[in-house]
C-alpha cells in the first residue's frame, strides 16, 4: 500500500486522497486559483520534503510572494 500523500476537499462534499505526489502537486496547481468559489482545501498528510517544497512554492506564488524556505 503506498502512503498517502495529501487530500482534498471541496465545498460540494466531494474529497481526494492522493498517493502520487506528481498529481496531487497538479491538482493544488490547478485548484488554487479557484478556492474561493470552488470550496477547494488541502491537506498534506505524509508528503516528503519536495512535495512539500512544491506546495510551498505554489501557495506563496498565489500571494505574489518568494518562498523564504529552501
Amino acid at each position: 500500500m503506498q502512503d498517502i500523500m495529501g487530500i482534498t476537499h471541496y465545498a460540494s462534499g466531494e474529497t481526494e486522497i492522493f498517493t502520487d505526489p506528481a498529481k496531487f502537486i497538479e491538482t493544488v496547481r490547478e485548484e488554487l486559483p479557484t478556492r474561493s468559489t470552488t470550496g477547494f482545501t488541502y491537506k498534506m498528510v505524509n508528503a516528503d520534503p519536495s512535495t512539500r517544497k512544491a506546495i510551498d512554492d505554489l501557495i506563496y506564488n498565489e500571494y505574489g510572494e518568494e518562498n523564504p524556505h529552501d
